[in-house]
């Protein structure tokens, strides 16, 4: 994917409006340096109004894209080839440039009751990482100071999970005494540039559960990350690198413990013992705020 290069903007920003329409780039472009620079989603529809996260706030925009232009922008996203993008699609995403999620909205396609492929997909919604993580340092240290054992980081949907995680791999993976950590970046929102010189390894587009067996089995991780873990498969994933002294850190949607509990997998998880270190991120007073307990 070819990103504008333009002055003051992120390169995931650019990237992102690089794939745009133009009309709709431009609008999202007038909004202004300041405004951009707090803006994580941009939700692209052409079957109602696309709209502009910025700071929390949802801000309708006034371009309004035909089913053909989300259509050029879906095709140029999987560069020419929706077959190639196939299970990535059948799994709700795409990946894309530095590290920015994209959702994908459509009709599932099943053959033999599997899921395989997504149709008439009307929106398309760009996560876009903010790069940074105020509590990162804090979280390091309070996990050090319990131990450094496996450690669930929970928050809800766009509650700084993914950030957390980057910089705690990084973090981890880096200083004088770097641990060697392999990351299961299943939607693509790692950017390996960002870990240059340090002891991280990024095994991209893997189901997290295949993804965690090929560490175990191949990388010899002292520190394996995952994001977003709540299957069968992330639980016995979970075990078999416990087994193996491997320490785990991965994250899970919930507001809280008591969340977290009430989640079949993550509450046998739970009771297995094999996170007894839980992380709980809030957003408070226009930034964010962590917990971290022992259970």
């Amino acid at each position: 994917m070819i990103a504008e290069e333009e002055k003051g903007y992120s390169p995931a920003i650019s990237a992102v409006l690089g794939a745009l329409p133009s009309r709709l780039a431009r609008e999202i472009r007038s909004m202004g340096e300041k405004m951009l620079s707090s803006l994580s989603e941009i939700r692209v529809r052409s079957s109602g109004r696309s709209i502009a996260v910025v700071g929390g706030r949802n801000l309708p925009l006034v371009a309004e894209l035909s089913y053909g232009e989300l259509a050029d922008v879906l095709y140029r996203l999987c560069r020419g080839s929706l077959y190639a993008y196939r299970d990535s699609l059948a799994r709700g995403f795409l990946p894309f440039d530095f590290g920015v999620r994209v959702g994908v909205v459509g009709e599932a396609r099943y053959d033999g009751g599997a899921l395989i492929g997504v149709d008439r997909v009307c929106a398309l919604v760009f996560r876009i990482p903010t790069g940074r993580c105020d509590f990162g340092e804090e979280l390091y240290s309070l996990w050090r100071g319990l131990g450094g054992g496996n450690m669930l980081i929970a928050a809800p949907p766009s509650g700084g999970k993914t950030t957390a995680l980057r910089s705690l791999a990084a973090r981890i993976g880096g200083g004088n005494t770097p641990m060697r950590v392999t990351v299961i970046d299943e939607r693509c929102e790692f950017v390996p540039e960002d870990y240059r010189g340090l002891s991280v390894d990024i095994l991209r587009g893997y189901i997290r559960g295949l993804g965690m067996e090929i560490a175990i089995r191949s990388l010899s991780p002292e520190v394996i990350m995952v994001d977003e873990i709540g299957t069968r498969a992330d639980a016995d994933a979970t075990a078999n690198a416990a087994s193996a002294g491997i320490t785990v850190i991965a994250t899970a949607h919930a507001s809280g413990l008591e969340d977290a509990r009430r989640r079949p997998i993550l509450r046998e998880i739970f009771e297995l013992g094999l996170f007894p270190v839980f992380a709980a991120i809030r957003k408070e007073r226009g930034g964010f705020d962590v917990e971290v307990c022992r259970i």
